[in-house]
């Protein structure tokens, strides 16, 4: 379909349903509730007592609220359709790739009203849900939610300052844009941590490895013998000491996406898998929601994307299905994301388990079973925004998926996104 007929079928401005076309019409009356009180007030005013009575300060009032509110009227709708007229055939956003939690500007602008004194222009983005704001040319947008973005619909709205009148339209501008999951803190970590153990040395015509120092931030559990208190001092920020070990990945891997509520940290989880190569050279990935199994990078993110639009209650209902076609008998390793809330996907899982081994990667963001101690006003005054004084992760439910996962007898990791930490799910049992 080219870019000419889709501006054909999809009007920029006027939608199709009667509903739609009711609120359009709404949208283009222009008088609110201020503005009819104040042409009511003036002419009862400057009728009712300026010319009845013959009252000159209250005729000279009346005359000066309906002289201004006609004015506001008038500029109001000349406005409009001045901004109407210039945004009616929108180019194509640019196509972007941005990361959900990430802020990122879009070009955008009306036109600059001038000869109309006391109109302002206004707008706000309607779809896809977004963390809006505006700058000087630019729409500065927070994704929250990652999926794939076609279009683009604001909210346009053209008023005077003093609130008599208001007309609004709604303004659809074509898009090619993706919205991926955040990584979060696991970017520089290897989230498939059971990997297969290689040989001390690397291949003899290489650099040998296993024996170099690796460092990772602190996570709660961690020793404090370790930590680099000369990074600490430079950079203030907590980093330990780890030792890099060397890993021959696994050549066979199959991988698989559930999606449910509470899933934007698996997403992460599972994109930091397939972009960092950690699941090797022959891999395969599956997400709810679509039938297509991923064996390529840019093929894996675009299920990984798309599966945000997956129904809440459809989760896990592929994951039998991408077992039997990938055939996990052959000795195939299989490693299955799942959020950490339960929901009806929890039962689907347990159920495509069966007798298979599968590796559950239990994703969360912050994990903590302790309550913040500290008071409303000191969380005030200090603005504290740290992962353990307020987890994300609700604690009882976390356990009730570690408690069914553990019975279809699969290993058990939990991916700790906002930390940067990957470790088994024995040791939560510590805490």
């Amino acid at each position: 379909m080219t870019m000419s007929k889709m501006k054909v079928k999809i009007p920029c401005m006027v939608p199709g349903s009667w509903s739609s076309r009711w609120n359009v019409l709404r949208g283009w009356f222009p008088l609110t509730g201020v503005g009819v009180l104040m042409i009511g007030g003036s002419l009862w005013a400057f009728a009712g007592f300026g010319l009845w009575r013959q009252d000159l300060i209250l005729f000279i009032v009346g005359l000066v609220g309906l002289t201004l509110s006609l004015w506001c009227l008038l500029a109001t709708v000349i406005g409009a359709l001045r901004v109407f007229i210039a945004l009616r055939d929108p180019p194509p956003a640019p196509t972007m790739e941005i990361e959900c939690g990430r802020p990122a500007r879009l070009p955008f602008s009306a036109p600059s009203l001038w000869g109309l004194p006391f109109i302002t222009v206004d707008w706000r983005w309607q779809s896809p849900s977004v963390d809006f704001s505006r700058t000087d040319g630019h729409d500065r947008i927070v994704p929250g939610r990652r999926g794939v973005v076609s279009q683009i619909v604001r909210e346009v709205e053209i008023g005077d300052v003093f609130g008599v009148a208001l007309v609004r339209f709604r303004h659809i501008q074509p898009a090619s844009m993706r919205f991926v999951p955040s990584t979060g803190a696991l970017r520089d970590v290897q989230v498939v941590h059971g990997l297969a153990g290689g040989e001390q040395l690397g291949h003899p015509e290489g650099e040998p490895v296993g024996d170099r120092i690796d460092m990772r931030r602190y996570g709660e559990g961690d020793p404090i013998r370790y930590v680099l208190w000369k990074v600490y001092a430079r950079r203030r920020e907590l980093m330990v000491r780890t030792p890099e070990r060397a890993f021959s990945p696994a050549r066979q891997t199959i991988a698989y996406l559930v999606t449910g509520p509470d899933d934007p940290a698996a997403a992460g989880a599972a994109r930091v898998a397939v972009e960092s190569g950690a699941m090797g050279q022959d891999w395969s990935l599956g997400v709810d929601g679509a039938s297509q199994i991923a064996e390529s990078a840019p093929q894996a993110m675009d299920l990984i994307v798309r599966s945000a639009e997956t129904a809440a209650n459809d989760g896990g209902s592929g994951l039998h299905s991408f077992l039997r076609a990938a055939d996990v008998q052959t000795g195939r390793r299989a490693m299955v994301f799942v959020p950490a809330k339960p929901g009806p996907w929890l039962d689907r899982v347990a159920a495509a388990a069966g007798d298979e081994r599968l590796e559950f990667f239990v994703c969360v963001d912050g994990v903590s079973r302790k309550k913040p101690r500290t008071s409303l006003l000191k969380r005030w005054l200090f603005e504290l925004d740290s992962v353990a004084d307020r987890p994300q992760t609700d604690w009882e439910g976390l356990q009730t998926v570690l408690r069914e996962l553990h019975q279809s007898g699969g290993r058990i990791t939990v991916v700790d996104r906002a930390a940067g930490r990957v470790f088994p799910a024995d040791q939560l049992r510590q805490w």
